[in-house]
């Protein structure tokens, strides 16, 4: 989970705040954020990006649930979408992919909080109509931008392929209908 442009580092605060299931926010952590529209931000409720697939739900549950749930203002979306949504400024707090905090300038990362698995995931998958030395065009689901760059370091370094891509909405059918291989995200 990362914060916005300008805010001051979220690093023990931020830690606490996390491993109560979001159940409290301390006062540092809440000075950070700045108001919005020149309200109050406790009144208008810390604007949060949260990614909608199964997978964040461990990370946002004190959000949801939890004892001071009502000071959240919680959009649910795409991980690409999360990234924009902290990129202009919409939103205070952000679940965006890896790859953005490399792109997004100024962000500060909240320590030891991230949506990783040890072992294998069926929520990105990369599916082919043909064998991967047959592939020409690569079809990137719209939802993350980290997904797409780990299939396109994937085929330039371990298949040693150089395929075009171009990036779609997530609909499996569309888009092996125009490309021979295509990049899906989300809940299987």
């Amino acid at each position: 989970m990362v914060g916005g442009a300008g805010r001051t580092p979220l690093s023990s605060g931020a830690a606490r705040w996390y491993s109560r299931g979001f159940a409290e926010v301390s006062s540092a952590f809440r000075g950070a954020i700045p108001t919005h529209s020149g309200r109050d931000a406790a009144m208008v409720g810390l604007r949060v990006s949260v990614v909608k697939y199964l997978n964040a739900a461990p990370l946002v549950w004190g959000l949801l649930h939890g004892e001071q749930r009502d000071q959240f203002d919680l959009s649910f979306t795409v991980p690409a979408q999360c990234a924009e949504a902290l990129r202009t400024g919409t939103v205070d707090v952000g679940i965006i992919p890896a790859i953005e905090y490399q792109i997004i300038p100024n962000l500060k990362v909240l320590p030891g909080i991230a949506i990783a698995a040890r072992e294998r995931v069926a929520s990105v998958v990369l599916v082919s109509r043909v064998p991967v030395a047959e592939v020409r065009q690569v079809a990137l689901d719209s939802s993350s931008r980290t997904a797409a760059a780990l299939v396109k370091i994937l085929f330039a370094k371990l298949w040693q392929r150089q395929p075009a891509y171009h990036v779609q909405e997530p609909d499996l059918e569309a888009m092996l209908a125009q490309a021979e291989a295509a990049l899906l995200i989300g809940d299987p």
